[in-house]
């Protein structure tokens, strides 16, 4: 899991604008993930390479605990990851930002 972050006003959201070709791209060059150029392409399209934007919600899904919330996030957008590495990648979020002790209860 990667982020942008920084003040408002510093580009964020311009930046992912721009990425994503919504609602315009780069006025030049050429915008590649993993190796694959992007612009042009659907949000669906960049969605599959791995490429997500999410907006800042404060809200969790009620009745499931930290880890099934984290196991959403890392199976979400990757219909080939299987359930054994969905679980080790919300593990591994759930440690980087100190959560790993509330992940069950």
């Amino acid at each position: 899991i990667f982020g942008v972050a920084g003040p408002n006003g510093s580009g964020k959201s311009t930046l992912f604008n721009v990425i994503t070709g919504i609602p315009f791209g780069p006025d030049k060059g050429r915008i590649r993930f993993d190796g694959t150029e992007i612009q042009g392409k659907t949000g669906n399209a960049i969605a599959q390479l791995g490429l997500l934007r999410t907006f800042q919600r404060e809200t969790s899904f009620d009745g499931l605990t930290v880890f099934e919330n984290a196991l959403i996030g890392a199976s979400y957008g990757k219909p080939g990851r299987g359930a054994a590495e969905a679980r080790a990648r919300a593990a591994e979020a759930l440690e980087f930002v100190g959560l790993s002790s509330a992940a069950f209860g």
